[in-house]
């Protein structure tokens, strides 16, 4: 793939078996004798027993006493077919209960059923961009991966409003971190196209790439330049992109900044900021013009800092983020802007948490700066505990107001369903869009 130049960032049978036993028996004369005994036979033709026992001299009650026990179990034995026979002959006469496969109502997954196609807690990556800034058309896509390991695409186009998509793109490490981004390109033939940047871990922990057109026929794209390179992240690290910028937490356990640089290519940028293990990040952009990128992060104290990178001087700042308290570990976070409805040449920053109950938390400022947070929202009921979540910020390499009404979406599991919600900035509410099909 192209990327942009310096300037353009971007059964069984039981054979019966005779047992013969010892019975001790009286002699008037000698004593007690044992003789040993042939197991009960059936009867001669004649009516007669097959053989008796060893001696005349045995006492004729154990002979009756067999007789009182064959009875008693052939009366057990009637009673029993009895009531069977009325058992099954009930049965008969009343009708049979429906069964699933002659319901007429529709099947609907239940909340113990999980879906397949996607990994237990898959980590959640999307992209959009608009299609025609005229129209207010975008493209969405979103990627998780399998329980296979193989990283899975979903797109949506909103002129249509149906999802598409392309099945095993590339394997992953088991549980890997995704992040995706993208930029603006031209052709060599001039048509203008967008090359999206997928970014994960494999099973030595490298970052790898795997990246693809817009406008490709199959959509499966190919390998990525950062594959040459050996930018190794944490076993348990996240990983967050926002063009030209790749977040991910270094062997060390600091926060570490990869970067494309035009003809420069990919450089690693190590820092000394400490981040918790497993910890969370987002990246987001902090100004319309992509130069200012803001990384949410969970220091070492489990609390949430930003951390403030210029793309242009390098120059970096960090300060207290959107929450002031502990978040849970191993949890998620994500962020996303939007223009300030003020000013839209600034940008508003919202983020999503979870709390320790489960609840997803969105947290804000209000128009006093003050912070602010909510975790009742009923488009967040039944998110998975420990869920991946992404939300969208729309990429405008050029600066241009974005329609707040457009972008504001954001992905997480319930059940395992991959679910879509949308913000309403005029309401101050979120709503449940539906599902991202998995098939």
């Amino acid at each position: 793939m192209d990327y942009p130049s310096e300037d353009t960032y971007k059964e069984l049978h039981v054979q019966p078996v005779a047992y013969s036993y010892k019975e001790v028996v009286q002699d008037q004369s000698s004593g007690l004798q044992v003789v040993e005994v042939e197991p009960l036979n059936p009867l001669q033709e004649d009516g007669s027993e097959k053989k008796e026992l060893a001696t005349d001299e045995a006492p004729r009650w154990w002979r009756k006493k067999r007789w009182i026990v064959l009875g008693l179990l052939l009366i057990v034995a009637v009673i029993v077919a009895a009531v069977l026979a009325a058992h099954f002959t009930r049965q008969q006469k009343e009708p049979s209960a429906p069964t699933s496969e002659n319901h007429s109502a529709p099947s609907r997954p239940t909340t113990s059923a999980r879906p397949s196609g996607i990994a237990e807690l898959s980590s959640l990556a999307a992209t959009v961009w608009p299609i025609d800034g005229s129209s207010g058309d975008f493209m969405i896509q979103v990627i998780y991966q399998n329980e296979d390991n193989l990283l899975q695409l979903s797109t949506s186009d909103s002129r249509t409003g149906s999802w598409t998509k392309v099945a095993n793109l590339t394997r992953a490490k088991a549980g890997s971190p995704l992040a995706v981004t993208g930029f603006n390109r031209i052709t060599p033939d001039g048509a203008k196209d967008v090359q999206v940047e997928l970014f994960y871990i494999d099973e030595q922990d490298k970052v790898k790439e795997w990246n693809w057109s817009l406008n490709s026929p199959d959509g499966k794209g190919s390998a990525g330049s950062i594959n040459e390179h050996n930018f190794r992240a944490h076993p348990s690290s996240s990983l967050s992109a926002y063009w030209p910028l790749i977040a991910l937490q270094d062997p060390s356990l600091n926060l570490e900044e990869i970067r494309f640089g035009g003809s420069d290519g990919w450089t690693g940028t190590p820092t000394a900021f400490a981040i918790a293990e497993n910890g969370p990040m987002s990246v987001v952009s902090a100004a319309e013009e992509v130069a200012d990128m803001v990384i949410f992060v969970q220091a070492d104290n489990k609390t949430m800092m930003e951390y403030s990178t210029n793309l242009t001087s390098d120059l970096y700042t960090t300060s207290n983020a959107e929450l002031d308290k502990e978040i849970p570990a191993n949890t998620s976070i994500a962020a996303f802007t939007l223009p300030n409805s003020q000013n839209s040449g600034v940008l508003d920053t919202y983020l999503l948490s979870q709390n320790d109950e489960g609840k997803v938390v969105f947290h804000w400022r209000d128009e006093k700066a003050e912070r602010k947070s909510r975790s009742d929202y009923k488009a967040f009921q039944g998110a998975d505990k420990g869920t991946s979540m992404t939300c969208l910020t729309m990429y405008n390499s050029a600066g241009a107001p974005v329609d707040v009404k457009q972008v504001p979406r954001c992905y997480f599991t319930a059940g395992g369903f991959i679910k879509e919600v949308e913000f309403d900035a005029g309401a101050g509410d979120w709503k449940m869009l539906g599902d991202v099909p998995l098939q």
